[in-house]
């Protein structure tokens, strides 16, 4: 680790061989691991590493590489040379719970760098979070002129969604809130009106499950599940990215028969005719009720972004934990916010556990589609992409 002055110092934990590589590895990435094999650490050293860059070359040390040893007067440069800029980093997780670790463990690694040894960081230490937006009261959302000191950014996916929503010209939520929108200032994530709200109009698995499976009729129902129907109207009908028409927020119901015919089907065209009956009347039910799922929100802020074009800062790295629990659609809207495809991006996780209920990862579909579909990184690019499998 390096030192704000330039030198090596010790971390107060041991890396493996494995995970050094890793930290060092110049170009985007998966990090594909079960839990408790280090992706995490990987990720959080690896973006402490490039804060500890880019403070150093801000104070006027020109670095080659990754190798900070053996400076001398050649390597100093002026400090406007160094350019007046930082990087702008993001980590992003999809528990809360993760997401408050990570967050302490990365200001205690900062702290360290910078010479406070008082309360030197070890591994992660998960703590209850009892409510996630408290997280995060300090952070606007939205992504347009943030200050530095919110730099490096730690954040749910939850609040990715609200700073690409508060950074387009339209909201999402508008139309849902519209009797709130006088008393709820958009710029501030602590509206507790807002978040109520929000979560009244959301339908989760939980919500689906209780509420709109037992109106479904029995006919299209049987011999199905709630959790399996949710997960493939979330991550197949509405989740999945699809090249040439990356914009339409549905798949069609013929696009979504046939896939009985793909290998790794589990379903019949019988029972996805069925489950697209059943999406059709969820659909309708939900529009009733004036409620919204997170596909909802996604595609509209695909739909938005393409039209509006994105306005808020540019990312330098993006991080990306626990991605298995993230659909296609939901990983695609990182390209807005981050266009360094070849280096900015690092993603880590276990698609043997998906915590999240609706969402299905496989490994296969997210190794072409990160690479080509949702990063649009180019052919040459494509060749560096590399996945790191860790045990």
């Amino acid at each position: 680790m390096t030192a704000s002055d330039g030198s090596e110092i010790d971390i107060p934990f041991e890396l493996t061989d494995e995970e050094k590589v890793i930290i060092q590895f110049p170009v985007t990435s998966f990090i594909l691991g079960r839990s408790g094999t280090g992706k995490t650490t990987v990720l959080t050293m690896k973006l402490i590493q490039k804060e500890q860059q880019s403070l150093i070359a801000s104070q006027g040390l020109h670095l080659d590489g990754d190798d900070l040893s053996g400076l001398d007067e050649k390597d100093i440069v002026p400090l406007k040379d160094a350019g007046e800029g930082f990087v702008k980093q993001v980590f992003i997780t999809v528990s809360p719970k993760l997401c408050s670790a990570i967050k302490n463990h990365i200001s205690g690694l900062k702290r360290f760098g910078s010479g406070d040894v008082s309360d030197q960081p070890s591994i992660l230490h998960m703590h209850d979070i009892i409510d996630d937006q408290e997280e995060f009261t300090d952070i606007p959302d939205n992504f347009s002129n943030l200050p530095h000191e919110h730099y490096p950014l730690t954040i749910t996916y939850r609040k990715f969604l609200m700073m690409l929503d508060g950074t387009c010209r339209t909201s999402f939520l508008d139309v849902f809130y519209g009797e709130l929108q006088s008393s709820i200032d958009r710029g501030h994530s602590n509206s507790r009106a807002l978040q109520t709200f929000i979560e009244s109009k959301e339908v989760t698995y939980e919500k689906f499950a209780a509420t709109y499976w037992p109106r479904f009729n029995a006919d299209l129902t049987k011999n199905l599940d709630a959790s399996t129907v949710f997960t493939e109207i979330v991550s197949h009908i509405k989740g999945r990215y699809q090249a040439s028409s990356p914009y339409i927020s549905k798949l069609g119901r013929q696009d979504y028969v046939i896939l009985s015919d793909k290998r790794f089907s589990s379903l019949n065209s019988e029972k996805r005719d069925r489950i697209y009956n059943i999406f059709v009347d969820y659909e309708s039910m939900k529009s009733t009720a004036r409620e919204f799922d997170l596909s909802d929100f996604v595609n509209s802020l695909h739909t938005s972004l393409v039209s509006e074009g994105y306005n808020g800062d540019l990312l330098d790295f993006v991080y990306i934990d626990e991605v298995q629990d993230l659909t296609m659609t939901q990983i695609a809207l990182l390209k807005y916010v981050c266009r360094n495809f070849k280096e900015g991006f690092l993603f880590a996780g276990d698609t043997a556990q998906t915590i999240a209920r609706g969402i299905d990862f496989r490994e296969n579909k997210s190794n072409s589609l990160i690479c080509f579909n949702l990063l649009k990184i180019s052919a040459h690019i494509v060749a560096s992409f590399t996945w790191h499998k860790v045990s």
